[in-house]
C-alpha cells in the first residue's frame, strides 16, 4: 500500500486542498494561521480511519493584537462547514469570570436557579447555534417504511408546534400593546369628557354610554373588537395545542410498539458529521473553572451537563451528555498584549511605516511576540492546560497591503448588497487611499478599524444620499474632489 492510499487517496487531499483554498479566499494575511488548521485538519481525518481519538478534532489557541484575524478564523471555518459565517457557538469568557456562572454552560441541578435554561454546552443549544445537522454518526439501514412515515409524521407535529408557539407569542405581545393603546386612550377620553366613569355625569345607560364612546372616539370599538378577535384565536390555539399533542404523543406510542417488534440484530453504517465550531473568546478571562472544563472537554471530548435526566416541554428527552469529539475549538487571549503593542510601535511594523514593511520585519514580529505569548500563558493557565493544546497561533500584524485586500473583500460584499437594489458602485482607488490612511492611526486595532471607517466614509453618507432619493437605481460613483472631500455621482443604468 503506497503512503497516497494510506493517507486517504485524492478524496482527503482534495478536502483538505478546498479547505486551505477558502481559507485563504477569506482570511487575509494569516498564512501560517490557515496551514496550521489545515495540517490538523488533515491529521483529524487521517487518523478517524484507524482509532477513534477521544478530544475534539483540534484545541487551538490563538494570540495576536485585536482585529488581526482571530474571531475571523472562526467565521471563516462555520461558513466553509455551514455556509453560514454565524454558525458557530461563541463564549465571551469575561462573562464567566464568577465559578457559579459555569451553570450557563453546563446546566444547573434540580431545583436550583436556571434548571429550566438550556445550557450553551447542550446539544440542542449547539443545534440550534449552527443548524440541525442532517448527517448522523450512525444509522440503522434496516429502518422499515412504516417507522419511517411515522418519524416523517413526528417531525412535521413538532414543526407545527413550534410555529404554534411563535403565532401564540406574537399575538400575545400584540394584545399587551393594544390594552396598553387601549387604557391611554380611555384616558385621554376621560380628560376631554371632564368626567370619568365613576361620576355622576357619565351615562348610566348602556346605550347611551355606548354612544357618547362611538361618537367621541371610534377607534375605541376598533381596538376593542380587534382584542375580541385576537383573544378568539389563543382559545383555538390553545384547543389546537391539545389536539397536537395528542397526536404526536399517539405516534410516538406507534412507533414504540414498531421497535418493540423490530428484529434486535442491527446493522449500522457509520456517517460521517460536519465539524462545529467553537470559540471562546478572550480565555484568559474566565474563572478557573471554565479552564478545568474545557481541559476535561480536551481531554474526553465530551461534557457530562448538570441538569439530570428529564424530558422537555415538547416531551423528548434532555441530553445529559454532549459530545465534542467533532468540535473545533478556538480560543482567543490577549495575554501580553500591551508587551506586543510597544513591540508592534518599535518596529513600525506594517502601519507606521509602510514603505519599509517586508517579509523579514514581519517574521521577526512574530517570532518576537509569539515568545512573549509563550511567556505569559505561564503566568495565566496550568502546565496540564497548555499541553493539552493542540497548537498556539500567534496572528501577525496586518501589512498595508493585506489591509488594502481586506477593504476589497469589503467593498465587494457591500456591492453584492447593493445589487439587490438595482444599484452598482464604483468606488476609485484613490478613495480607498483615504479609507487605507484613515485606518492607520491606530495599528492594534486593525481590520476592526478598517470596517469601522469604511462605514463612516462611505456607507453612512451613501445611506443619507440614498434616503433623500428613494427608488434610485443605477451605479454610483464615488471620487475624491479638488478639496479633499468625497463626491457621490450618479449615472443612469446602462440599456
Amino acid at each position: 500500500m503506497s503512503e497516497h492510499e494510506l493517507a486517504g487517496g485524492d478524496e482527503l487531499l482534495k478536502e483538505v486542498s478546498n479547505l486551505k483554498k477558502f481559507l485563504e479566499t477569506g482570511l487575509k494575511g494569516q498564512p501560517k494561521a490557515i496551514e496550521t488548521v489545515c495540517k490538523m485538519y488533515e491529521f483529524h481525518l487521517t487518523m478517524r480511519q484507524f482509532e477513534e481519538r477521544p478530544g475534539p478534532i483540534m484545541t487551538v489557541l490563538c494570540l495576536g493584537p485585536s482585529g488581526s484575524g482571530k474571531t475571523e478564523l472562526a467565521r471563516q471555518l462555520a461558513k466553509y462547514f455551514w455556509n453560514n459565517v454565524d454558525a458557530f457557538v461563541k463564549i465571551d469568557c469575561a462573562n464567566f469570570s464568577e465559578r457559579h456562572t459555569i451553570s450557563k454552560l453546563i446546566g444547573s441541578p434540580p431545583g436550583y436557579i436556571g434548571y429550566e435554561d438550556e445550557p450553551i454546552f447542550s446539544q440542542e443549544y449547539i443545534d440550534q447555534r449552527v443548524g440541525t445537522p442532517k448527517e448522523t454518526a450512525a444509522q440503522d439501514d434496516d429502518t422499515t417504511p412504516e417507522q419511517e412515515a411515522i418519524i416523517t409524521r413526528i417531525i412535521d407535529t413538532r414543526k407545527k408546534l413550534k410555529d404554534l408557539k411563535e403565532h401564540q407569542d406574537e399575538i400575545l405581545e400584540w394584545l399587551e400593546s393594544l390594552k396598553e393603546s387601549l387604557k391611554i386612550d380611555r384616558e385621554i377620553r376621560e380628560q376631554a369628557l371632564g368626567f370619568t366613569q365613576a361620576d355622576s355625569k357619565y351615562p348610566k345607560d348602556p346605550a347611551e354610554k355606548k354612544l357618547l364612546e362611538e361618537a367621541k372616539y371610534p377607534d375605541l370599538k376598533r381596538k376593542l373588537e380587534v382584542i375580541r378577535l385576537l383573544d378568539n384565536e389563543l382559545h383555538e390555539i390553545v384547543e389546537l395545542f391539545e389536539e397536537l399533542h395528542i397526536n404526536l404523543a399517539y405516534e410516538r406510542t406507534e412507533l414504540q410498539k414498531t421497535f418493540r417488534t423490530k428484529p434486535k440484530q442491527k446493522t449500522k453504517k457509520m456517517v460521517q458529521k460536519k465539524p462545529f465550531i467553537v470559540l471562546l473568546d478572550e480565555l484568559e478571562k474566565g474563572h478557573e473553572a471554565l479552564h478545568d472544563l474545557l481541559l476535561s472537554i480536551m481531554e474526553d471530548g465530551r461534557v457530562v451537563l448538570a441538569r439530570g435526566r428529564g424530558t422537555k416541554r415538547d416531551g423528548t428527552p434532555k441530553t445529559t451528555v454532549t459530545d465534542f469529539t467533532n468540535a473545533i475549538i478556538l480560543a482567543t487571549s490577549n495575554v501580553g498584549a500591551r508587551q506586543i503593542s510597544e513591540i508592534l510601535k518599535e518596529d513600525n511594523i506594517g502601519f507606521y511605516a509602510p514603505n519599509q514593511t517586508t517579509p523579514q520585519n514581519t517574521e521577526g514580529y512574530a517570532k518576537r511576540t509569539h515568545e512573549v505569548g509563550e511567556r505569559e500563558l505561564k503566568k495565566v493557565f496550568k502546565p496540564e492546560f497548555r499541553r493539552r493544546l493542540d497548537a498556539v497561533i500567534t496572528f501577525r500584524p496586518l501589512t498595508r497591503e493585506t489591509l488594502l485586500e481586506i477593504l476589497d473583500l469589503e467593498i465587494e460584499k457591500f456591492t453584492i448588497a447593493l445589487r439587490k437594489f438595482d444599484l452598482w458602485l464604483d468606488i476609485g482607488p484613490e478613495v480607498k487611499q483615504i479609507i487605507l490612511q484613515e485606518s492607520l492611526d491606530h495599528p492594534d486595532l486593525g481590520a476592526g478599524l478598517l470596517r469601522h471607517k469604511f462605514k463612516t466614509i462611505i456607507k453612512i453618507p451613501l445611506g443619507r444620499r440614498l434616503a433623500h432619493i428613494p427608488g434610485l437605481k443605477g451605479s454610483i460613483c464615488i471620487t475624491r474632489k479638488n478639496d479633499g472631500t468625497l463626491g457621490f455621482y450618479r449615472n443612469q443604468p446602462s440599456q
